[in-house]
């Protein structure tokens, strides 16, 4: 099946990348931080860790966050993380 890495600032469009787009999602890492790379070894850097939401969603996400994995897991790739805001009525 391949690898699954693409880093959005680069030209190639893979058929997942196309098949998201075409559904309405949106790459939430790099809609906040198109520039912050999210995996890292030695001098080389790139963007390719994502979070995808459908696009009618967004609404509910928390602004994305790119946290250094150092000291916790130790990988070259970063820890993304955002929350949904979801609010439900309690039932009865």
């Amino acid at each position: 099946m391949g690898d699954f890495n693409q880093d959005l600032n680069r030209p190639q469009r893979s058929t997942l990348y196309k098949y998201l787009i075409s559904y309405n999602f949106i790459p939430l890492i790099h809609t906040y931080h198109p520039h912050i790379p999210t995996w890292k070894r030695n001098e080389l850097s790139s963007q390719i860790d994502e979070i995808w939401v459908p696009q009618q969603t967004l609404h509910i996400c928390t602004i994305s966050t790119i946290t250094d994995a150092t000291g916790t897991t130790d990988s070259d790739h970063h820890i993304i993380h955002t929350n949904l805001q979801i609010h439900t009525k309690p039932t009865k």
